[in-house]
């Protein structure tokens, strides 16, 4: 196996927070790509599952903490993950001489016997398969669908990451860090998340990771997929989002969607999937094979059961034919019905907001059983592997 990564020194830092099924955790470490105890939240005492992170849905009623609208159960099923960490474990397993970084594949060609590619060196190697797991700018998937192509949500993320140490007022965090729950702030055209991940510097310490969806700023010219990175957002838009952060989430909240103009990000809400993941000997895996709204909370998670999955019928068959086509009856199929799933959710929590004021409970539960429409989601309650872990879809009707 010859991995070849674009970027160079690493993925380490790109990315924040992944919110997994707890399931998905244990299986990973019983394939060991990560290490028993690695750490997550809330965390997982060595040989036991954790009690999951479970969801407070809150709109602002004027008052400082504002009104529950909804106390979601977990269902036993979510961890909270930094990239950082993920990723560096499943780099610790892969030797260096099987890991080429800054190296750029510009052209790909199928032959009978294996398939040819070019590098930005000038080399071409040849290999039996080749895996595009090359994300939403594939050039594995130009070949494999070449029509198929991310289409815009026409809203955005703004995400922001910052150790918890900078917090001035703790009260609300260590609410959260004490009941194992995280508050969702919803509001007309969008919504806000935060919760809790390790800080890969400081072992034992935590991040504050959030986000908000909502439209993008005024006058913000968005280009294409490209996100904007953390201290490139203009400062209009940064007085735009600290003027919707008063106004919508209420007071004793509104430390946890802090952070400075080099912790904010913002990120275009897009997706996409492929009607067939695989062309001959050229196979689609993660964000190259299914681009799904973050609403779903399965990029990575998705990515990974992709991976796992190709791995299991890789080794139990000979040649390469069959897993492949097992491998696409399988997960393909997953990918669509994750991005319908995402479309749903993206309608009901921030293209068409409810009027979530005059919600009771009992509304807010059937508001969700609609936006699910008889589909299951790991941090929605299912204590099964999500759809996007497992082999079977468990995001298809019941």
């Amino acid at each position: 196996m010859t991995v070849f990564e674009r970027s160079s020194g690493g993925l380490r830092d790109r990315g924040a927070g992944i919110a997994l099924p707890i399931a998905l955790r244990h299986e990973l470490v019983r394939h060991d790509y990560l290490d028993v105890g690695s750490p997550c939240w809330p965390e997982i005492p060595t040989g036991r599952i954790a009690s999951a992170a479970s969801r407070v849905w809150i709109v602002a009623d004027g008052s400082p903490s504002g009104r529950v609208l909804w106390r979601q159960p977990s269902g036993g099923a979510v961890a909270c993950n930094s990239w950082s960490v993920l990723w560096q474990a499943f780099r610790d397993r892969v030797p260096d001489s099987s890991y080429l970084d800054r190296s750029s594949v510009v052209a790909i060609a199928q032959h009978d016997d294996g398939v040819e590619l070019t590098l930005d060196d000038g080399s071409t190697p040849t290999f039996d398969i080749v895996v595009g797991a090359d994300g939403y700018r594939s050039v594995v998937r130009q070949l494999v669908e070449p029509d198929v192509m991310p289409r815009s949500a026409g809203y955005v993320l703004w995400r922001g990451c910052f150790p918890d140490g900078d917090l001035q007022d703790r009260r609300a965090w260590d609410r959260v860090l004490a009941t194992s729950s995280t508050p969702v702030v919803v509001f007309e055209g969008g919504h806000a998340i935060v919760y809790p991940i390790p800080d890969r510097g400081d072992p034992g310490s935590w991040r504050v990771n959030w986000g908000i969806y909502t439209s993008a700023p005024a006058g913000l010219r968005l280009d294409g997929l490209s996100s904007i990175a953390p201290g490139a957002v203009p400062p209009g838009a940064v007085a735009e989002l600290a003027h919707l952060r008063s106004r919508v989430i209420p007071a004793d909240l509104q430390p946890l969607w802090a952070g400075t103009p080099a912790d904010i990000s913002i990120q275009p809400i897009h997706d996409m999937a492929v009607g067939s993941a695989v062309s001959g000997r050229l196979v689609l895996i993660g964000d190259a094979a299914t681009l799904t709204r973050p609403h779903t909370g399965s990029g990575a998670t998705k990515a990974l059961g992709d991976a796992l999955c190709l791995e299991t019928l890789g080794a139990s068959n000979a040649e390469w034919p069959p897993p492949l086509a097992a491998y696409d009856a399988e997960r393909t199929p997953v990918g669509r019905s994750l991005v319908q799933l995402g479309r749903r959710l993206g309608r009901d929590q921030v293209e068409a907001t409810p009027p979530w004021a005059s919600m009771t409970e009992p509304d807010f539960e059937a508001w969700i059983a609609g936006s699910l429409d008889g589909d299951r989601l790991y941090f929605y309650g299912s204590s099964d592997h999500d759809p996007a872990a497992s082999r079977g879809n468990n995001a298809a009707p019941e």
